[in-house]
């Protein structure tokens, strides 16, 4: 599970926020060895409370998933 990419409570904020999230995603898809099948992302985050994710957030995301072997799924577009 990556980190909760809120810019309201979370430890990253400002406009480089979204790629900060990101790298988290990115390792926690390099750890996966290869075995990794997917990232499924919500466009809003209705389980932490409608937070709406930071610019670029879900574009580097995909990139660092896919770079992993991995499929991107974005949930309730």
């Amino acid at each position: 599970m990556a980190d909760l990419p809120c810019t309201y409570r979370g430890k990253h904020r400002g406009p480089d926020a979204g790629a900060r999230y990101a790298e988290s995603v990115r390792d926690k898809a390099h750890s996966t060895q290869g075995k990794l099948a997917g990232f499924i992302a919500e466009s809003v985050l209705g389980c932490g409370g409608q937070i709406v994710l930071p610019q670029g957030y879900l574009q580097e995301s995909f990139d660092h998933v896919r770079k992993a072997g991995g499929v991107c799924i974005a949930d309730e577009v």
